[in-house]
């Protein structure tokens, strides 16, 4: 299929980050070397973060260890999805 012709692919992470153990990676290392566009997006839902985002107690719904976990998680996401020309979003 010539490059033009690849439809660009939109990749939502939502909850599993890891590349690892995934045959996500593969793909999208697959598509980038067929010319395809890929955009992988991860978005930080503000349900779960920011001023807003407490519980009916008004307890804040993620807490500042899990919040740094998920930072780190998403920066590795990041670097692994670079390390296959894709950018993350």
């Amino acid at each position: 299929m010539a490059p033009s012709a690849l439809r660009p692919v939109i990749l939502w992470f939502r909850n599993d980050l890891r590349l690892r153990d995934s045959d996500t990676l593969a793909t999208v290392a697959q598509r980038v070397a067929q010319g395809a566009t890929v955009l992988p997006v991860y978005v930080f839902d503000t349900l779960w973060f920011g001023p807003t985002a407490l519980d009916e107690f008004g307890v804040a719904r993620t807490g500042r260890h899990r919040a740094k976990f998920l930072a780190e998680a998403v920066e590795d996401l990041r670097q692994g999805l670079k390390g296959v020309g894709a950018e993350l979003v």
